[in-house]
Parts: structure tokens; sequence; C-alpha cells
């Protein structure tokens, strides 16, 4: 007699292991199902937007990789120093002008390392920004303007983001408050 005689004992028994397989395995995804559900709705629910950072954060001293340094006060005027080609950029749109012909333009073909204006604070778009009217870059005299994205990252801790063109290919300078 063998396993696959109907009428066989062992048949019966081995048709009933198979079906108690077969509802384990079903336990077993039903089951794994239900905890990614329950899982993605835990984390949906467990993981709040950060908090937007507020004007009262904003005021200090911010420092980039980059070690530009970026110092905000309470008056609403900002100084820059050590400023990093990659902060040059994203403060000076030379428009049509390549990086080095706008310095030779406008800045006399000295690379600026300083600079000074004034702040604001904005919310009311989604992502606070700091707009910043820059009096004097280097040499340069003309006003012009820049801002920075105010987000916090992954930790909750407040951050300052620069960018040059799609903010979706990524920030170009990132400042952290320093002192």
């Amino acid at each position: 007699m063998t396993i696959t005689d109907r009428g066989s004992p062992t048949f019966y028994q081995f048709e009933d292991v198979m079906s108690a397989v077969a509802q384990r395995r079903g336990r077993a995804v039903l089951m794994s199902v239900a905890v990614l559900a329950a899982g993605a709705v835990l984390n949906a629910c467990g993981s709040p937007e950060p908090t937007p950072v507020t004007a009262e954060e904003v005021p200090g001293v911010w420092c980039s990789a980059q070690h530009d340094q970026l110092t905000l006060n309470a008056s609403g005027e900002f100084g820059l120093a050590h400023i990093s080609r990659d902060y040059f950029s994203v403060l000076y749109d030379a428009g049509e002008y390549t990086e080095e012909s706008a310095l030779k333009r406008d800045f006399g073909g000295e690379f600026p390392t300083t600079g000074h204006g004034v702040w604001t604070f904005d919310t009311s778009s989604a992502t606070p920004r700091l707009e910043l009217v820059i009096r004097a870059l280097g040499s340069f005299l003309e006003p012009a303007s820049s801002e920075l994205k105010a987000r916090r990252d992954e930790q909750g801790v407040p951050g300052l983001y620069g960018y040059e063109g799609d903010p979706d290919a990524g920030y170009m300078v990132k400042f952290t408050k320093c002192r």
C-alpha cells in the first residue's frame, strides 16, 4: 500500500498533515499582513510632523560645514563671514553670467568673504524661511536678496538650508547653530 491509495489510513494521515500545514501557512500569511498593517498605522500615527522652527529660535550664530558663519541679530540685522564658494552660489545668482565672469564684473575679480544686511522670518508657507536682504557682499554694494529654508532635521535640531536651483536636487549649504 502507498500514500496515494485513497483507501489506506496512511493517505488520510498524509492528507490531514497537508491540510494542517496549509492552514498554518494561511494563518502565518494573515498574521504577517496584520502586523505590517498595524506597523504602518502606528508609524503614521506615531511620527508626527516635526514642529516648525520658530522666530525665537532664529537669532544667534549659525555655522556650515564649509565654515560659513551667519550671525543673525534679534534686531533684524545679519553679518556673514568666511563665505564659501557653495554659499556664494546660493547667495549670489549671477543670472546668465558664469560665476567667474560675475566675480570679475561685480567684485573686481576678488571672491567676497564677508557680507551684511537685514533679515526677516516668514512663516506664511509650509516651510518657514529666512529672507536675507544683502546690503553688501564683499565690495558689491547693490542690494540683493536670498533665502534659507528653516526646518528641523531627523533629530529635531533646527537648521537653515540654502539651495541653488531646484530644492529637490538637495541643499548646497546647511547651517546649524554654533553659538
